[in-house]
């Protein structure tokens, strides 16, 4: 979508070279510079030619150096730049006078010991001021238009992973000393923000590991708008030294045509998403030494169609311009966030044609199907686009349209059914069979439990028929059954369908299967020593048994994803819910007669029971990461040995 236009460094502009520039404003036909360690501001022309530099500005009528200027933003009648050196972010009038300061807040929110060192600024539409500060993990800084603090904004959170709850547990049986040597697990801060047309803020992390939603789409109440499920960046995974590396983040734009650029200094890529869903546009350029590529992208903006781009390593401006597909993209983009569907249709069959894995523009296509109103073919281009929203919009309506043309013969048939299983049921009461004679069915035995559990958890206790072949089998079920829900469920219910990690069955498989194993176990041992009087293996058929509503949920769950729409998804989450509890109560009532407990017994025995589950699972994960650290530790001895044999 973007070719290089132009190369331009300090001595083409005429200002000398830039040394170590940080941040890159357009506005106003100017291309503002901040190039820090000159301290000063460097602007520029349109056609890169110096206007003016800003090394002093006039507070109150006294002159004030600028000292390592970071980050820059601009509006019609006023320069903000944070002053990084001298701990503030100035307002600036045409001649260079202080309008306004914004110095380190004097409130209790701000850690007084912590050095204000300001890095982005931006100003909204009703005056605020909002303020990165380097070493500042509650969010943005955020100030009232007269000066004054408020508070934090939009700060990011940190992620509770399995891992940290074992980090976690490990510092519980350190020392004072030894915990004040490990590293603090704070959120991360942002490195840099753009506000869009819409005041919408959009803001990155500048981080070398893995981190769910690096890029985010903040609302005026500081929450993400888009989905936090996305993985930002370069989606290859590479390992250095032990730590997966992923994009770093530096600096993001917005333009006034729904798109969002962001710069990767890790790999020297220029991301471009769309500003409605953080859908990939394009990725463009690399670190290198040709013209285009890049030592340290450190910044950019987007103006006027073009893509300014700063490089603090090589000290120059790269200047993108769009291509003849990305004016095209760009066409269409527009169209499509204003909600003009249909005239966006010719335009994104171009784009297709040039780019057939454009998702954006298949779910365009699909909504501009939807207001002609073949919502087949929408349902196609949306299964494509990865939209289960809009998808869900045209199998609403195409299921409406076959509803009222076959309504004569559904009605009829559905009421021939509910007929049919009213029947069946009285007839099997008027039968009155009993399990405990000759006529007991091993494979029906576990239905009739599942709806008469006290008769049917008695019966089994005195007769001693349970099987272990059929417990096997319903957990079997359940597995196959988990599985399938999973892969199978129809698109707009599949999480699975445009995850970029393929789901690994036999993982999935052997974590269920050992979490009944552990179960059963724990539950023997716990039961054993409060006089419960069931065995291991009554124990596996009895929670086998009671199992079984589950396995009904996961197969009845499984048709109704192809009948219902998003909007609908109550109705399933509602079925989950009772069919668990149903196999919860199941449980109780199983194991309070298997063991011959009370009621607020056996409760307190699976309390235990997910206790020590919750031990045992703990403890070998504190094996398994032990081990991996011993073994990293004797592999970087290796590696010492052989590299020190080599010198």
């Amino acid at each position: 979508m973007l070719t290089v236009g132009s190369v331009i460094n300090g001595i083409d502009a005429g200002s000398g070279s830039w040394n170590s520039p940080q941040d890159i404003c357009v506005a106003n036909d100017l291309i503002y510079i901040s190039d820090k360690d000159n301290n000063r501001i460097v602007v520029l022309s349109l056609d890169y030619k110096v206007v003016r530099i800003i090394t002093t500005v006039y507070d109150n009528g006294n002159e004030s150096l600028l000292s390592s200027p970071m980050g820059l933003a601009a509006d019609k009648d006023y320069l903000y730049v944070a002053d990084s050196g001298n701990a503030r972010v100035l307002m600036l009038d045409a001649q260079n006078n202080v309008v306004l300061k914004l110095e380190k807040p004097d409130n209790a929110l701000f850690d007084q010991n912590r050095v204000f060192q300001p890095q982005k600024v931006l100003r909204d539409k009703n005056g605020y001021f909002y303020v990165l500060s380097f070493g500042t993990y509650e969010g943005a800084l955020l100030y009232n238009p007269d000066g004054t603090f408020l508070s934090f904004f939009g700060a990011n959170r940190v992620t509770v992973t399995l891992s940290l709850l074992i980090e976690k547990s490990w510092q519980k049986i350190l020392n004072k000393t030894q915990l004040s040597k490990v590293a603090k697990n704070i959120p991360q801060e942002y490195s840099s923000f753009d506000m869009d047309v819409n005041g919408f803020i959009f803001t990155c992390a500048n981080t070398s590991t893995e981190s769910v939603a690096q890029i985010k789409k903040l609302n005026p109440n500081g929450s993400n708008v888009w989905s936090s499920n996305i993985n930002y960046g370069d989606n290859v995974s590479e390992w250095s030294g032990g730590t997966l590396v992923v994009s770093r983040f530096t600096d993001i734009s917005t333009d006034d045509m729904g798109l969002v650029t962001a710069v990767d200094a890790q790999r020297g890529h220029i991301f471009q998403y769309s500003a409605q869903d953080g859908r990939i546009l394009s990725v463009t350029a690399n670190n290198g030494i040709q013209q285009g590529t890049f030592g340290n992208l450190a910044a950019v903006d987007c103006y006027g169609g073009n893509v300014y781009v700063l490089d603090s390593m090589k000290g120059n401006l790269t200047v993108f311009n769009p291509t003849e597909y990305g004016i095209l993209v760009r066409n269409a983009l527009n169209l499509f966030n204003d909600g003009q569907y249909d005239a966006s249709y010719d335009t994104w069959k171009e784009v297709l044609k040039k780019n057939g894995n454009m998702q954006i523009a298949y779910s365009g296509i699909g909504k501009a199907l939807v207001g002609k109103g073949e919502y087949t073919d929408a349902m196609k281009y949306f299964k494509l686009a990865n939209d289960a929203d809009g998808y869900s919009t045209a199998f609403e309506a195409e299921r409406k349209i076959f509803l009222r043309e076959n309504f004569f013969w559904i009605l009829p048939t559905a009421v021939i059914l509910i007929l049919l299983f009213l029947i069946t049921g009285a007839i099997e009461r008027k039968r009155k069979v009993d399990y405990a004679t000759k006529r007991y069915n091993k494979w029906k035995y576990p239905f009739y439990i599942m709806m008469h559990p006290s008769n049917g958890f008695n019966d089994l206790h005195w007769t001693k028929r349970g099987s272990f072949t059929v417990a096997s089998v319903i957990i079997s079920l359940w597995l196959l059954s988990s599985v399938i829900k999973k892969q199978l469920s129809a698109f707009m219910f599949n999480a699975n369908y445009s995850s970029k990690v393929d789901m690994n069955v036999w993982t999935q498989l052997l974590a269920m299967i050992s979490l009944v194993l552990v179960f059963v176990v724990i539950n023997w041992a716990v039961c054993t020593l409060f006089e419960g009087k069931g065995k291991i293996k009554d124990i596996y058929i009895y929670a086998s048994y009671s199992i079984l509503p589950v396995v009904v949920s996961n197969f009845l769950c499984l048709g109704l994803s192809y009948v219902l729409s998003l909007g609908e998804s109550d109705l399933i989450n509602i079925l989950r819910v009772v069919f668990f509890l149903w196999a919860a109560i199941l449980l109780l009532r199983g194991l309070s007669i298997l063991h011959e407990y009370s009621i607020k017994q056996v409760i307190l025995s699976i309390i235990a029971t997910v206790f020590g589950m919750a031990i045992v699972i703990f403890l070998l994960l504190l094996v398994v990461s032990l081990f991996n650290k011993v073994a990293s530790f004797i592999v970087s001895i290796i590696n010492e040995i052989v590299l020190h044999s080599q010198q």
